[in-house]
C-alpha cells in the first residue's frame, strides 16, 4: 500500500554515515536512511550488510551500479515491497517462485492485468452479493472519487433486505490506491477504527477509519464520497476470498476486514512480504523511493509481518468466467447459506 508522502534530500541528509561510491549517488543518505527506517532493521546482520555494500559500491563504475546495490540490501532484509527509481528504471528485490508457485498464479496475473480498475457485481439467485474489487490505479483526485463511488454503488446497489450476504473478491488485487478500496466497501466495514500501522520501532504511527462512508487516516479525511441512505449492511455475513497475488493495497483491504463479526476469509495465504505500506520519498530529481516504512495491523492491533491467511483454506479451483465452478466461490455461498 502506498502513502503518497514526499520527503526531499535535505531532510534525507540528516542521515549519513561513512559508506561511499564513487558515483554522484548521495548513497551515504539511502544507505543511512534505511537502515534507520526499515521494518526489517531489527530481524538482520547490519555488519554483514554494510560490508558486502561497501564493497559493492567501491566496485560501481556508473550511477545505475551504485543503485543496484541496493537491491542487495532489500535481499538481505527480506524486503520485496521496497523499490528505488532511477532514470526511468525500477530497482528492487523479487523472490524467485517454485514451480508450482508460477503455474498457480501465471494465468491469474494475465486476468488481473486485463481487469485492473474494473469492479465487477454478480447476484446470485440464492441472494447473496458478489463484488469483485480489483487493482485500482487511479490517476488523479477525481479518478480516485469515480472508483470509490462507484465500488460503493455497487455494494448498496441491492436492496439489502433481499440480500444474504456479500462475497467481497479480493483474489485479482495486486495493489495500488487503497483509498477508493476503503472508501467502497465502508457500508460493509461500519463507522471507527478499521486498521493500523506500526513504525519499524513498533511503535502505532497511523490509525485508519470510516465515518459517513468516507476514509480516515487519523484525522485527514482522504475521501469524499456521497453516502447512499439505505438499510445499514455492516453486520451482513461477507466473506472474503484472497490469494497469492493478492498484495499491498489489496492485503490492506482484506485486513480490513479482520475482527469484522460475521466474517470468514476464503482462499490462500496472500502474497508474502507484502502486509506493509510504502511511502514515497525523492532523493533528487532522478532518484526515488518508494519504501516499506509500516507494518499493518487490524483494528484489535494484531501484526501482520509477512501475509494474510484464510480462515478457511482452499487451493486453487480459480474459475473467473464461471463463479459458480469457482472452489472458493462456491465455499463462500455454502458458508453464507449455512449461518443465514
Amino acid at each position: 500500500m502506498k502513502n503518497k508522502l514526499v520527503f526531499g534530500l535535505a531532510f534525507l541528509l540528516l542521515y549519513s554515515n561513512s559508506i561511499t561510491s564513487q558515483t554522484g549517488i548521495p548513497t551515504d543518505s539511502l544507505h543511512t536512511f534505511i537502515k534507520n527506517n526499515s521494518i526489517y532493521k531489527n530481524q538482520v546482520n547490519w555488519e554483514s550488510i554494510d560490508s558486502l555494500l561497501q564493497l559493492q559500491l567501491k566496485q560501481s563504475q556508473t550511477d545505475q551500479d551504485s543503485v543496484k546495490a541496493f537491491s542487495n540490501v532489500f535481499k538481505a532484509l527480506g524486503d520485496v515491497h521496497s523499490r528505488i527509481y532511477f532514470k526511468g528504471k525500477t530497482y528492487n528485490h523479487f523472490e524467485g517462485l517454485s514451480s508450482y508457485e508460477y503455474n498457480a498464479i501465471k494465468d491469474l496475473k494475465t486476468i488481473a492485468d486485463d481487469r485492473k480498475n474494473k469492479i465487477f457485481r454478480f447476484k446470485f439467485l440464492q441472494g447473496i452479493v458478489y463484488i469483485r474489487i480489483p487493482s485500482m490505479d487511479p490517476s488523479d483526485s477525481a479518478s480516485i472519487h469515480k472508483l470509490a463511488q462507484s465500488l460503493h454503488d455497487s455494494i448498496v446497489l441491492f436492496t439489502p433486505g433481499r440480500v444474504k450476504g456479500y462475497i467481497i473478491d479480493l483474489r485479482l488485487n495486486t495493489g495500488g490506491n487503497v483509498y477508493p478500496m476503503l472508501a467502497g466497501i465502508s457500508s460493509l466495514l461500519g463507522d471507527g477504527i478499521i486498521a493500523k500501522e506500526s513504525d519499524s520501532d513498533g511503535r502505532i504511527s497511523r490509525s485508519w477509519s470510516i465515518s459517513g462512508a468516507n476514509v480516515f487516516a487519523d484525522s485527514i479525511q482522504l475521501t469524499y464520497i456521497e453516502s447512499r441512505k439505505l438499510e445499514p449492511i455492516s453486520s451482513k455475513p461477507v466473506a472474503v476470498l484472497i490469494g497469492p497475488l493478492t498484495a499491498s493495497s489489496g492485503a490492506m483491504t482484506a485486513i480490513a476486514f479482520k475482527r469484522r463479526p460475521q466474517t470468514i476469509f476464503i482462499g490462500e495465504p496472500t502474497a508474502k512480504g507484502y502486509t506493509s505500506s510504502t511511502t514515497f520519498y525523492t532523493f533528487s530529481n532522478d532518484l526515488k523511493m518508494d519504501f516499506a516504512s509500516n507494518t499493518l495491523m487490524d483494528r484489535a492491533q494484531s501484526v501482520y509481518n509477512d501475509s494474510v491467511s484464510p480462515d478457511q483454506l482452499v487451493f486453487r479451483g480459480d474459475n473467473f468466467a464461471n463463479l459458480l465452478a469457482d472452489k472458493k466461490v462456491r465455499a463462500a455461498i455454502n458458508w453464507i447459506q449455512k449461518i443465514h
